[in-house]
């Protein structure tokens, strides 16, 4: 069972989450793509926060979260991996000439 605490600050987190997404839908429809790709991110970023906080998870590194949220919650299999690594770890993708 999730306490008063742990509660609240998976509420916090999601509405974190929520602030970020908002933000990304009005700087896309103001062809602002730049500033939408962050807030994208950190919506999804605060969300996988919100989601490790029920396991009592966090960490001060947005990959220490990353890596978390992949060990508990991604299986990966030959078919999805190479989508995931494009999204979350593009230093492992080469460029093409």
């Amino acid at each position: 069972m999730l306490d008063d605490i742990k509660i609240s600050l998976i509420k916090y987190r999601i509405e974190q989450s929520q602030d970020c997404l908002d933000s990304a839908v009005r700087d896309f429809e103001a062809d602002s793509y730049m500033p939408a790709t962050n807030r994208s991110y950190y919506c999804i970023f605060h969300a996988m926060r919100a989601v490790l906080a029920i396991d009592g998870f966090d960490s001060k590194k947005h990959s220490g979260i990353i890596s978390a949220f992949q060990q508990k919650y991604i299986i990966l299999t030959s078919e999805n991996i190479c989508n995931f690594s494009l999204v979350f770890l593009p230093s492992c993708v080469t460029a093409k000439p």
